[in-house]
This record gives structure tokens, C-alpha cells and sequence, in this order.
């Protein structure tokens, strides 16, 4: 779905998705060390590396090219910058005085379109939890009585 959601932007845009992200989110939250491309990823400074295992060794390794997949997981970011989409999300679409994105669209994202089983594992490391759900883009929990709304990656 996030696929054809990158198919469609430049239909209605005019904008390939990566422009239209740059613009739309990146500059008005000043997130100037994001991107989504691998070649724009490996251009920048300060980046960290991959690593996984070889045998019992960590080691690096290259990072994967998810260009061909950009709208469901391509974006790279630092943690700033992501902390800037953070207070985008908290503010229901509203930064710096600014509504970037209609509260009812941020709402509507983090309604569960699927819901998962709270596995045994989970079940026991979090006692408290009774639903888990995915949203768009969004996984969904309870905490205690509250709604969590968490993103892994």
C-alpha cells in the first residue's frame, strides 16, 4: 500500500515521491540530515554502519539498497531529525505554528486497519498489554491503559 502511495504522489504532485518528501516534510522540519536514497545516504558525514555477525564476530556490513521500495521504508534520518517528525506527530500535523499535514489525516493513521495477536512472549514481558494492531505506518499496543503508538527501524 505505502508502494502505491509513492506511485500516486507524482501523478498528483507533479513531484517524483523523493522531492515531494524533501519538500513536504523534510525542509519545514528543518530535517537536513534526511534523506531517501542510498546514494544520498552514503554522501553524507557522520553516518552510522551496519553490522552483523560472522560466525560469532560482529562485523560491518553494506548497507541495502531499498531505493525500488523508497515509499515503504527508505527514508534515513538522524535522531534530530526524526525528533523534529516526532513533535510534527505529537502536534497532530501543526509545526512551528505551521499545519504541515491535516490533524484528521495524522488521526486517521493511527486507526488499526490489522490487528496481531499479543503473543505469549510479548504477553509475559508486558502483562498489561491486551491488543496490538497495525495502523498505517504505525504499530498500536496498549500500555497500561493507554494507547502506545510506536514505529520500529
Amino acid at each position: 500500500m505505502f508502494l502505491t502511495a509513492g506511485e500516486i504522489i507524482p501523478k498528483v504532485s507533479g513531484l517524483s515521491w523523493d522531492e515531494f518528501i524533501a519538500q513536504r516534510f523534510f525542509a519545514p522540519l528543518g530535517m537536513d540530515r534526511s534523506s531517501t536514497t542510498l546514494a544520498a545516504l552514503l554522501a553524507a558525514d557522520n553516518v552510522a554502519t551496519p553490522h552483523g555477525l560472522d560466525g560469532e564476530a560482529i562485523v560491518p556490513i553494506p548497507h541495502d539498497s531499498v531505493d525500488s521500495m523508497a515509499p515503504a521504508g527508505a527514508i534515513n534520518s538522524s535522531a534530530r531529525d526524526m525528533a523534529q517528525w516526532l513533535l510534527l506527530q505529537t502536534g497532530d500535523g501543526s509545526f512551528g505554528g505551521a499545519q504541515l499535514v491535516d490533524g484528521a489525516v495524522i488521526a486517521e493513521t493511527r486507526k488499526p486497519h490489522n490487528l496481531q495477536q499479543v503473543d505469549p512472549r510479548n504477553q509475559k514481558l508486558n502483562p498489561w498489554t491486551h491488543f496490538s494492531a497495525y495502523a498505517l505506518g504505525w504499530g498500536l499496543a496498549d500500555y497500561r491503559g493507554r494507547l502506545l503508538v510506536s514505529h520500529g527501524g
